[in-house]
């Protein structure tokens, strides 16, 4: 049984990234997904998410540790959202949902509906800079 008002479709091919990073020794492969992610995101300086305006101020940008640091200014509103600078992310995604669903069968043998995530470094970036802010946003309203 499917859900109404989702789009389903087959899971999606493995991306170009993917498949370099499955040649890679697993200790490699964070440190070259941050800097796949800083170098496809090098342009960008704003964005949005969902309310929340997202201005980059600096980065994206690998540390010596590999991890991809990015700082920024956001607001909702015109209202200024107080931001925890740098956002620093240990083996970031390379992976974002694509808006269609597939249904699996899971481990005790029912039937589940899975989003489909692809490679999309400019998606994945966007997700996990946006949900960092959207956090401190809504533990600042509290």
């Amino acid at each position: 049984m499917t859900t109404p008002g989702r789009e389903y479709a087959p899971k999606p091919a493995e991306g170009t990234l993917e498949r370099a990073l499955a040649a890679r020794p697993r200790g490699e492969r964070p440190r070259l997904k941050a800097e796949a992610l800083a170098t496809a995101n090098a342009g960008l300086r704003s964005f949005a998410y969902g309310d929340i305006a997202i201005e980059v101020t600096r980065g994206p940008e690998v540390t010596p540790d590999g991890l991809l640091a990015v700082w920024v200014q956001a607001s909702r509103g015109g209202l200024p959202i107080p931001v925890d600078n740098p956002y620093l992310f240990r083996n970031p995604p390379i992976l974002a949902s694509n808006g269609t669903w597939r249904r699996e069968v899971d481990a005790e043998g029912s039937e589940i509906d899975r989003p489909n995530v692809e490679e999309n470094l400019a998606g994945a970036f966007r997700e996990i800079v946006g949900l960092a802010v959207a956090t401190v946003a809504t533990v600042a309203r509290k």
